[in-house]
């Protein structure tokens, strides 16, 4: 078997079936490509509710020198280039498209800890060494932003203009989440879990500094959400510190909003979660997004080329 082979999706399955190992998919993305050197973690800029944060001006001219269409420079926002996506099954880490809402955090992973607790009864605080000695599990899925495709819509809608790059697939390791949601022992109550990235500032609408934060249901974790994964790895190498270094949620055939970066809290909760980028912001309708639908884009041929 090679990363090529077509392996069917069983009727039935979701869209993320890993039909082949992911260790073919890693040796596929890294071959013939030199290892990549860890991204400078230099903190500079405002802190974010005094989480330091990486220099804007240093975020951007990576994204820049990797070739991305960088389409906000701070809070970064920048897609890969549909060629990037071309003759590849694992979009490379360094063209992964970056998605922010605020500036991107620089966590001491020494000191970074991942709080769980609300209603459990065995709260938890897990250093990313506790995290990595635990049963870990690769998931090769596909990352899409919800606003995708925005700048073709017409009349157009407020937002990042993404093209059609803000989409990627990778292979992550991790954690599966209900393996540490069931070491805290969800009380009876317990009705969705809440998910608090590192990453802050200030929203319209709301007082005081907004954390990135999205629920799932305990009762979605036995769907989709049941192979959602905390991840530390990104295509057989440490999580990047644009994709959510030391650790990130990852949720299987969601949109990417659901897979919370730099994370540092879980709390399970019996209310129905009331969070800006749950309520104000990625609904449709008043129903929060949830489920990729499918899309499909033509690389090859590129407009205007040869047939």
């Amino acid at each position: 078997m090679n990363p090529n082979s077509r392996t069917p999706r069983p009727a039935g399955s979701p869209a993320y079936y890993l039909g082949r190992p992911a260790s073919l998919w890693i040796a596929a993305a890294h071959h013939g490509r030199p290892a990549a050197s860890p991204a400078p973690r230099r903190a500079g800029g405002p802190p974010a509710a005094g989480v330091p944060v990486v220099d804007p001006g240093e975020a951007h001219r990576q994204a820049t020198g990797a070739g991305l269409v960088v389409h906000r420079a701070d809070p970064l926002n920048a897609e890969t280039p549909l060629a990037a996506l071309t003759g590849t099954v694992l979009a490379p880490v360094d063209r992964f498209y970056v998605r922010n809402h605020f500036g991107i955090p620089d966590l001491d992973p020494a000191t970074w800890r991942l709080e769980v607790g609300g209603l459990a009864d065995r709260p938890l605080s897990l250093s990313l060494a506790e995290l990595q000695a635990m049963a870990s599990r690769t998931v090769v899925a596909t990352i899409e932003c919800a606003g995708n495709g925005r700048s073709a819509l017409d009349p157009a809608v407020p937002g990042e203009p993404w093209g059609l790059g803000a989409a990627g697939t990778a292979a992550w390791t991790g954690v599966p989440l209900t393996d540490v949601l069931g070491a805290a022992a969800p009380q009876p109550s317990a009705r969705e879990v809440v998910f608090r990235g590192a990453d802050s500032g200030q929203v319209a609408g709301r007082d005081g500094p907004v954390h990135f934060e999205r629920s799932l249901s305990l009762h979605s974790l036995g769907s989709a959400g049941g192979a959602a994964l905390l991840a530390y790895t990104m295509n057989g190498r440490p999580l990047p510190t644009a994709h959510g270094y030391p650790l990130r949620l990852i949720v299987p055939g969601w949109y990417g909003v659901a897979s919370v970066k730099w994370l540092t809290g879980i709390e399970l909760t019996g209310q129905v979660f009331g969070g800006h980028f749950q309520v104000d912001r990625y609904h449709i309708g008043g129903q929060p997004v949830t489920l990729q639908a499918v899309r499909s884009v033509i690389t090859e041929p590129r407009p205007g080329g040869n047939s």
